[in-house]
């Protein structure tokens, strides 16, 4: 399978969206790629800390920026952490960050290659 065949696999549906363009998904998942990193970890310390409202705002944040390249997976469970912290519901939100923290991290990874590529 050559990079395009893969990336079309596990993204086929993120580059219907952008009308098959390839080098625009690259393009998106370099600059999210560069700012994953720092807001899962100010939405961390939010969701530590129990301050809801800059929880919500990192995980409204994060939602944005993964589901330009998946809907379902990892960034349904990010949008419903975003609705616990809005309710203030930190602490379950917390819970939920902290089990969903390697599914997160596979998909960060993910982008990640797909910028390199």
């Amino acid at each position: 399978m050559n990079k395009s065949e893969e990336l079309a696999s596990r993204f086929g549906e993120a580059i219907a969206r952008l009308d098959g363009d390839e080098s625009l998904l690259r393009e998106m998942a370099a600059i999210t790629a560069a700012d994953l990193p720092e807001v899962i970890d100010e939405t961390d310390q939010a969701l530590q800390v129990g301050d809801s409202e800059q929880a919500a705002s990192g995980l409204h944040k994060l939602k944005g920026m993964l589901s330009t390249f998946e809907t379902g997976g990892v960034t349904v469970e990010v949008h419903e952490m975003l609705e616990m912290a809005r309710r203030d519901g930190v602490v379950e939100a917390k819970r939920s960050f902290d089990r969903h923290r390697s599914e997160l991290n596979d998909l960060v990874a993910e982008i990640t290659a797909i910028a390199a590529k």
